[in-house]
């Protein structure tokens, strides 16, 4: 389940390119922010990651930070 019906790689997506600054968004912080705001839990955020890591949604520009593409 996701927050609002959206689809939990949508939402991961999402919160990929809002906490962004440029350099990637930092891992740590996507999956604390899934758990505090959504109450997602981290396994489930990993998994949606690799899912879109797989797909080619995002990529992992340097350890520890995401870029959706």
């Amino acid at each position: 389940p996701a927050a609002n019906d959206q689809p939990l790689d949508e939402l991961v997506l999402e919160l990929i390119e809002e906490l962004d600054s440029g350099d990637g968004a930092p891992t740590a912080a996507l999956l604390e922010r899934l758990d505090e705001d959504h109450g997602i839990s981290e396994s489930a955020v990993q998994e949606a990651i690799e899912e879109a890591l797989m797909n080619g949604s995002c990529y992992e520009p340097a350890d520890g930070k995401l870029k959706a593409i």
